[in-house]
């Protein structure tokens, strides 16, 4: 999310999906951002406290099914 935050004023293709997405998601911008940067921080911090990789992935594909 980072990265496409960063990088969407400088590239138009990376403004365009995420334009793309907005418009056809029901789901409210500003709480899907939160949750991915909640989740982002949480997945970090569990990889740092020695998790095991499947319980991080599958709060990545968790997270991703959000996406869809």
């Amino acid at each position: 999310m980072n990265t496409a935050v960063e990088l969407a004023p400088h590239d138009e293709q990376v403004a365009e999906r995420i334009s793309r997405y907005v418009r056809r998601t029901d789901k409210d911008p500003k709480a899907l951002a939160r949750f991915l940067v909640n989740t982002l921080h949480g997945v970090r911090v569990l990889a740092r406290a020695g998790v095991d990789r499947a319980v991080l992935d599958d709060s990545v594909r968790t997270a991703l099914e959000v996406l869809r």
